[in-house]
């Protein structure tokens, strides 16, 4: 897409033509190019002389003008005249002139690229990396491009009649269309040439065939349309086209490797002086080269430079960010290592430009963007390092964060958070066994033990992985510690063996063993009840006898809480539902695909029957629970009575008489005691009674819940499994109707997935996946479209 300074600019010149044309004549009518020429070259009436030669087409003047230009002040009436005198050497030396100046430079320029001059790509080279010519680069910039790599668009490659449309200079045109007349799409349009905007849509009876002569005559004939491109016709022209079912846009293929390094200077300029969209332009362009046909040196010079640009702003805090980050992507395998090692923090050249920017180091060593950036590259390499990251120490923060204000560390703690959760999906997306022992190692740390967040990604990150390597070695980290069963047929032994014995040292020395042995099983159960929905995330069909075992069969505790959740629940009803059958899953996925809509419907309804059901019984219990209060008041106010004589009883040396009594007051008072307490538990019960009435809302919304969990889970099996390939159509499809805020996790795993099967043999569907999902006007700009894209760009790499 040109940008609009040259269109601007463009537009000045014929501007300027229709004022001087129209504006009024200068001199006598019957005036000769022999009399305006004569004149000029003595100086006379300089401004009007230079006017008329252009308006008269006097060509043997452009020698005066090129003795002129250099001390005239009508420079721009001099390049407009050149405009209507056409392309000569001495014209071409002429623009070759102006183009440093600040004031006439962008004509010249725009003249440059009309003419073709290729001479003059040496001297835009020159004039772009010239600081003092920072305010017109772009313009500069744009036309080296243009002149070196025009948009352009084949249709019918390597058929007689091969065409090719190529952009006008200063033009932007958006897509090419055959519609064929007998069609419903585009009714409204006119038999021929039509042009929409900057679309051109050409409509002619495409079922029995157009020739390429006869397109390339209709765009030829149509002033607008000729305007807009300029089209060629290979062979002798009689190849016949058909119909395009959607747009095609003009395009470029960058391959030139001096006009890439002119483009890699640029995007690591400053952008204040330059103007960030300078910055943006040249990124955009390096997003259109074959990096194929590049060597590798300017391949990784290029990534190293975009990656600076990442985190460059203007004095207003405009970026190129999004730009940059377009070309890396493209750039593939080669930006892996400067990306790599720019979060790292080893990137020399970008510690360099972050001191001298006074950019905070943690802004991309901990947080997410460059993350993002190697999950856009799509290279398994990174996996590793990412999962080696999840581990960096948190507490206390590094010593640059630990001297920020508040507001900021707070900043570097959420950046962090989107770190963590970013680098499991992108581990999990580019799955590399590699990275395993990374987890383990930071899952069995214990100085400093991982926080909480570091727990779960690092765990996440295997499951979503989805190889039997990373599963394994969930499986092993779970059952870290001992096996319970065994510590428990301890607990049960030593217990029998202190019912037997009587007081002393040897019984105190068994007790404690006993209840070390009790905390050895509460602290081995909680750490594992922590890897259940990583666990159920990660599951196979070989493990699914594995976790119905030793988790979904346990009768109480922390593990077994966990695995009631709907979410480890459902996937493991999936599993143990379809095994290693692809067609089971298939079968799922489709029968899911028509009902979606219905599943956060029903789980919202059933949501809100339970808030209401809980009202209504909180209300029921209301009294009750004012019973158990004041049972409760008063239970504790008798137990402070009868400990206050138990205390006298045992710390006061009383008479016989007043200590026997104090002994009846105290176990008459137990006495009551104890029966106020039973009283107080059949309130509890009776108040339970009352609670247990939410139980079937409870089981409702859980399995509401599940509905949506088994078909996450679905998603995430089809990436694994062998043949799953075959049907990433269905994928797609149901990718795209999940669009309600309540599948935001199906859709993460089904675009895991998508990464793990996509090969060539499925563009078309990630294309048309991805067209679908910017929206009517092609426009919207997601997460899961910045995702598609890129696993797009990764594809056609690979």
């Amino acid at each position: 897409m040109k940008s609009r300074s040259l269109r601007v600019y463009g537009g000045v010149i014929a501007g300027a033509f229709v004022l001087m044309t129209f504006g009024g004549c200068f001199g006598k009518s019957g005036q000769s190019c022999e009399y305006w020429v004569n004149t000029l070259s003595k100086g006379k009436k300089e401004k009007q002389s230079i006017i008329k030669i252009g308006e008269l087409g006097c060509t043997d003047g452009v020698t005066q003008l090129l003795e002129r230009f250099p001390e005239t002040m009508y420079r721009r009436e001099v390049l407009i005249s050149l405009k209507q005198l056409g392309k000569s050497d001495k014209a071409i030396e002429i623009v070759t002139m102006a183009l440093p100046d600040k004031e006439v430079g962008p004509l010249a320029i725009s003249l440059g690229i009309e003419w073709r001059v290729d001479s003059l790509k040496a001297d835009l080279s020159k004039l772009i990396r010239k600081q003092r010519s920072a305010s017109t680069r772009l313009q500069a910039l744009e036309a080296l491009v243009d002149l070196i790599t025009p948009q352009t668009l084949v249709v019918g490659e390597g058929e007689n009649g091969t065409l090719t449309f190529e952009g006008r200079p200063g033009r932007s045109v958006g897509n090419i269309l055959f519609v064929d007349s007998a069609s419903k799409d585009h009714a409204e349009l006119l038999p021929g040439i039509n042009v929409n905007g900057a679309d051109l849509f050409i409509k002619g009876d495409f079922a029995k065939g157009v020739t390429g002569n006869q397109i390339a005559d209709m765009i030829n004939g149509d002033n607008e349309a000729s305007q807009l491109v300029a089209i060629t016709v290979g062979g002798d022209g009689s190849g016949k086209h058909a119909a395009m079912t959607r747009g095609k846009p003009l395009g470029r293929i960058i391959t030139d490797e001096t006009l890439i390094k002119t483009l890699t200077w640029v995007v690591g300029q400053e952008p204040t002086l330059q103007g960030v969209d300078t910055n943006q332009y040249g990124a955009d362009r390096l997003a259109e080269v074959d990096w194929k046909k590049v060597s590798e040196e300017v391949g990784t010079a290029a990534a190293q430079n975009l990656v600076k640009a990442l985190f460059m702003k203007d004095a207003k805090n405009n970026s190129a960010q999004i730009n940059a980050r377009f070309a890396l992507r493209t750039i593939g395998s080669l930006a892996v290592d400067p990306i790599l090692t720019a979060f790292q923090g080893v990137n020399k050249e970008l510690n360099e430009f972050a001191e001298i920017r006074g950019l905070a180091k943690w802004r991309y060593t901990q947080g997410h963007e460059l993350v993002e950036m190697l999950w856009d590259v799509g290279d398994k390499r990174a996996s590793p390092e990412l999962m080696k990251a999840i581990g960096i120490p948190l507490d206390p923060p590094p010593p640059d964060v630990a001297r920020l204000p508040e507001d900021q560390r707070t900043e570097w703690k959420m950046a962090n958070q989107n770190r963590l959760t970013t680098t499991a999906l992108t581990v999990g997306a580019l799955p590399n066994d590699d990275a395993v022992k990374y987890a383990e190692e930071l899952l069995l740390r214990k100085n400093p033990p991982p926080d909480a967040t570091q727990f779960v990604q690092a765990g996440l990150g295997l499951a979503l992985m989805g190889t039997d390597k990373s599963r394994a070695a969930l499986w092993k980290l779970y059952r870290e510690g001992g096996d319970v069963k065994e510590i428990r047929g301890k607990i049960a032994a030593l217990k029998a063996e202190i019912e037997k014995m009587s007081k002393g040292e040897a019984k105190t020395a068994k007790m404690q063993a006993h209840d070390a042995l009790i905390d050895d099983v509460n602290r081995i159960e909680s750490t594992r009840a922590n890897y259940v929905t990583n666990l159920a995330v990660g599951l196979g069909p070989k493990e699914s006898g594995a976790f119905k075992a030793e988790l979904m069969s346990l009768e109480k505790g922390p593990i077994k809480e966990s695995a009631n959740q709907p979410l480890p629940t459902a996937y493991f009803n999936v599993v143990a539902d379809c095994g290693n059958k692809l067609p089971c899953y298939v079968k799922r996925l489709e029968s899911a695909r028509d009902t979606l809509n219905d599943i956060p419907k029903t789980i919202m309804e059933a949501q809100k029957t339970l808030g209401t059901e809980k009202t209504r019984v909180s209300e029921k219990a209301k009294p009750i629970t004012e019973k158990i209060r004041a049972q409760n008041k008063l239970t504790k106010e008798k137990l402070t009575a009868i400990l206050a004589v138990k205390d006298k009883i045992e710390k006061e040396k009383l008479p016989d008489k007043e200590k026997n009594e104090l002994i009846a007051q105290f176990n008459t008072g137990l006495d009551e005691y104890n029966a106020m307490r039973e009283a107080t538990e059949k309130i509890y019960l009776e108040r339970n009674v009352v609670l247990a009435e939410l139980d079937p809302f409870k089981v409702a919304f859980s399995k509401s819940q599940e509905a949506l969990h088994e078909l996450e889970k679905v998603a995430l099996v089809m990436g694994t499994i062998d043949g799953a390939d075959a049907h990433l159509g269905l994928l797609a499809e149901v990718f795209h109707k999940a669009s309600a805020p309540a599948f935001t996790q199906y859709r993460q795993w089904a675009l895991i997935s998508l990464e793990h099967l996509a090969n060539k043999s499925h563009l078309d569907v990630l294309e048309e996946l991805l067209l679908k999902e910017k929206g009517d006007d092609g426009r919207k700009t997601t997460f899961w479209t910045l995702r598609l894209d890129s696993l797009i760009q990764r594809v056609k790499r690979s």
